[in-house]
């Protein structure tokens, strides 16, 4: 947990701590993400892909799901996967789950990534006007921040973001 000051000072204000979380299924939230949730909290946060609010109670959904945030499409919830520890984005319209990172810290990691990229790449379009001829350059360089953490960004959530980035679509 040592970049967890580093999240702490970027996300500031926005973290949202949880005192008393008694639901049964909340035994299987694996220790580092219990800290996070009690001792360092969870942010309101836009990233490029969408708004995520961390939720006011807790709920799980189908007793493997933890929800964690909710997002601006009313029917899809980041979710910690209770069989794995790991991030998903759940979606209550098929019941489908997509990978997101591999823990909680890894998540608010990229969170910070894609915020720090927004405010330092492409809202001063460090890579010139946002065109079909720079689409790919902001995309490999959000990818080669993500590379320096670990190879989440390859599957599902990350891998769409990046993908939909490179045709200019984020």
């Amino acid at each position: 947990m040592g970049n967890i000051n580093t999240l702490v000072e970027h996300f500031g204000n926005r973290l949202i701590k949880y005192n008393n979380i008694s639901l049964f299924e909340f035994d299987r939230v694996s220790e580092p993400n219990k800290r996070i949730l009690l001792e360092v909290g969870i942010p309101d946060c836009r990233s490029i892909s969408g708004v995520f609010t961390p939720v006011e109670k807790f709920k799980t959904i189908n007793k493997n799901y933890f929800v964690i945030q909710s997002t601006n499409i009313e029917t899809t919830f980041v979710c910690i996967e209770l069989s794995t520890n790991s991030l998903v984005l759940y979606d209550l319209r098929d019941n489908t789950s997509s990978f997101i990172n591999s823990n909680l810290e890894i998540y608010l990691t990229y969170i910070k990534i894609d915020e720090d990229y927004v405010r330092d790449i492409r809202s001063p379009l460090k890579f010139g006007p946002y065109t079909r001829d720079t689409y790919e350059k902001y995309a490999n360089y959000l990818q080669s921040q993500f590379e320096k953490i670990n190879n989440d960004y390859s599957r599902d959530i990350w891998s769409n973001v990046l993908e939909q980035m490179s045709y200019g679509i984020f």
